[in-house]
């Protein structure tokens, strides 16, 4: 008589280290995919996602463009004190 297990071709092969293979490409498979994903969502999407959002956007850029004329006006600042305190000194050694 024989086993049902026996009219399946590949029964008698199957074993312990079949379900370990097909587990293993399973979580390989799983793997690559989430690798694909990982790298689609490299990039962030910066546009505002709100009218708020662009309002704020648009408030924190005036913002950086004033702080950066401010900076560039204290840095002139403070080299055309050194050059008057360099001047001074020298019309002192020279004694004008």
């Amino acid at each position: 008589m024989s086993r049902p297990m026996d009219l399946l071709p590949g029964a008698a092969r199957d074993g312990p280290e079949d379900g370990d293979r097909l587990r293993a490409a399973r979580v390989e498979a799983a793997l690559r995919d989430r690798v694909r994903r990982l790298r689609r969502a490299d990039t962030v999407d910066l546009r505002p996602a709100s009218a708020y959002e662009a309002v704020t956007r648009q408030m924190v850029e005036t913002l950086t463009d004033e702080l950066r004329e401010i900076k560039l006006r204290l840095n002139n600042l403070v080299f055309m004190l050194a050059g008057a305190i360099v001047l001074d000194i020298v019309t002192r050694l020279v004694g004008v």
